[in-house]
């Protein structure tokens, strides 16, 4: 199998509006992976790592999924939450373990010889012990001494520097507007705690690691490492789906902006039999995005009914072909996320193209909106349109999450117009 190459273009900036507003949408994810609900209609679970929702639930959350007198939750927050205690603990009284090692040590301090140290002593001039170990009146032997350089206490190491960049990047993100917030200060007193830890005397002598470790038995059994060791994987775990975010910015945004035209298309529907024949669609989401995408599209989307002629779809590109009206389109090399919207006499179908602001610097023509917005273009490809590009642009809030509303004009102007 050939190895993914990474440009340097691709690795994840530590501070990035696009990352913030990315993350907060797999914040979102991860929440709906957290709380499973039992209904009598819709089934909700987790089997192999998939999150199966209804539509209507995923609507439901997303449109308060910003609280206007709360910061966003992360997991920064719930380690500082469930860590402080812990970490102190291992930090303060580490584990340790005894060592070896060979020095000169004065004969009369002797206690242990290895072979290395014996081969040392036959060849220094000299009958007996004392005559051997020359003016300095020492020799080459085994010293045993307590050591902290263990892997379960780099594990340590390595999760307070990570939990102290995750903390400040949260705080640079929403201390300002909620100064006060009880999770903003829970998570400033944990930046602090890590960052008093880590440079404690005793610590600066374990080593880094130079990559992910195997848990040795301590990690895995013993109570305080435990929990060390499953915190740590959820940190890297995160800061593994924060590279792959950036490296597919664009389809990851393109799945935000999915959620958020679905909210719209059932927001504008009236007819109350579709809609719930709608949100009871289920929905798989993974739980670490694959190709940027955290949908597993193994069904089709929903059919939005938004009146009794005409209907709305967003989802697959490659589903496009098996919906009602659509089967004449040449969908021959084209991928990504697609709306379309048809009743008796018209069909309209569009791929959808993300833009960001940074990306002026090779698109020239890309002026007009601020880095704290995204240029979604929905290109044409029926039938009519397939030798001429009709692009249909518009800007909207880079937080997407953070307005739920920001599609409703244009979902009202392409579904019934």
């Amino acid at each position: 199998m050939a190895e993914t190459t990474i440009e340097l273009a691709d690795i994840a900036p530590e501070e990035s509006l696009v990352l913030d507003a990315l993350e907060q949408f797999a914040q979102f994810v991860d929440e709906l992976f957290d709380t499973r609900h039992s209904h009598p209609i819709y089934w909700e679970g987790n089997p192999n790592r998939i999150a199966v929702r209804s539509v209507g639930r995923i609507i439901s959350k997303w449109r308060h999924a910003v609280k206007p007198n709360r910061p966003p939750s992360a997991l920064i927050v719930r380690l500082a939450r469930r860590l402080p205690s812990v970490l102190s603990d291992v930090a303060v009284h580490p584990k340790r373990i005894l060592q070896r090692r060979r020095a000169m040590e004065p004969i009369n301090r002797l206690r242990e010889l290895d072979s290395s140290c014996v081969r040392w002593l036959t060849r220094q001039p000299g009958n007996t012990l004392a005559e051997k170990s020359g003016h300095r009146r020492a020799v080459l032997a085994v010293q045993r001494y307590e050591s902290v350089d263990t892997l379960e206490n780099r594990v340590v190491l390595d999760l307070l520097r990570r939990c102290s960049a995750l903390a400040a990047s949260y705080l640079r993100q929403h201390q300002a507007r909620f100064p006060n917030h009880e999770w903003i200060r829970m998570t400033a007193d944990f930046l602090k705690l890590c960052r008093r830890l880590e440079s404690l005397p005793h610590l600066r002598e374990v080593s880094s690691l130079p990559s992910l470790p195997k848990p040795n038995y301590v990690l895995l059994h013993e109570s305080r490492y435990k929990q060390v060791w499953r915190s740590y994987m959820e940190v890297i775990r995160q800061q593994r789906r924060r590279q792959q975010l950036w490296m597919w910015r664009h389809q990851a945004y393109a799945d935000m902006a999915t959620v958020a035209l679905m909210s719209s298309a059932s927001r504008l529907m009236h007819d109350r039999d579709a809609l719930k024949a709608a949100h009871r669609f289920e929905l798989r989401l993974r739980e670490t995005p694959l190709r940027g995408t955290f949908f597993d599209w193994t069904g089709y989307p929903p059919i939005w009914n938004m009146t009794a002629e005409s209907a709305f779809y967003i989802g697959p590109t490659k589903s496009l072909g098996s919906l009602p009206k659509t089967s004449s389109i040449d969908l021959a090399g084209r991928e990504g996320t697609s709306l379309a919207t048809w009743n008796t006499t018209k069909l309209r179908a569009s791929v959808l193209q993300v833009e960001f602001a940074d990306e002026r610097l090779h698109d020239e023509s890309i002026s007009d909106f601020s880095d704290r917005q995204v240029a979604i273009s929905l290109i044409d490809f029926t039938r009519e349109n397939q030798n001429v590009e009709t692009r249909h642009r518009l800007v909207v809030p880079l937080a997407l999450i953070e307005k739920p509303d920001a599609f409703d004009d244009f979902q009202s102007e392409w579904s019934f117009s």
